[in-house]
């Protein structure tokens, strides 16, 4: 593809900055902006384990995912075995997002699945 049919292309709106829909309340749009966001980090993962070509072995490691976002990424790796995986992130919105979302669509992984809005620095000292 050439860089001026590149430009082409459809541009998509990034969910920070989706529309709110006529009726849509504060709270409904939030949801609809965090939905897509997860949806796109879900694929953005699969493409970059697509890219790099190499499978990490995850079984029985615990991981420290730190800026997890909406969890997308945590998600990925307690699917491919982790033994425990924290996520952070600063943002106790992402944090809530990320949680229920674990408890409803991938409730085999809550016990091995944390979320916490936590600030790096004041992290106890534990090994992940």
């Amino acid at each position: 593809m050439s860089l001026s049919s590149a430009s082409r292309l459809p541009r998509r709106v990034p969910p920070w900055l989706l529309p709110r829909l006529p009726g849509e309340s504060e709270l409904d749009h939030r949801a609809r902006q965090n939905e897509q966001y997860f949806a796109e980090q879900v694929g953005e993962n699969r493409d970059w384990w697509t890219r790099i070509g190499e499978h990490f072995d995850f079984r029985n490691a615990k991981v420290l995912d730190l800026g997890c976002v909406h969890g997308a990424l945590s998600i990925c790796i307690a699917e491919a075995g982790a033994s425990e995986v924290l996520g952070l992130d600063l943002e106790a919105d992402r944090i809530t997002f990320a949680s229920s979302v674990v408890r409803q669509r991938y409730p085999g992984l809550a016990g091995k699945l944390h979320f916490a809005c936590q600030d790096i620095r004041t992290l106890p000292k534990r090994h992940y």
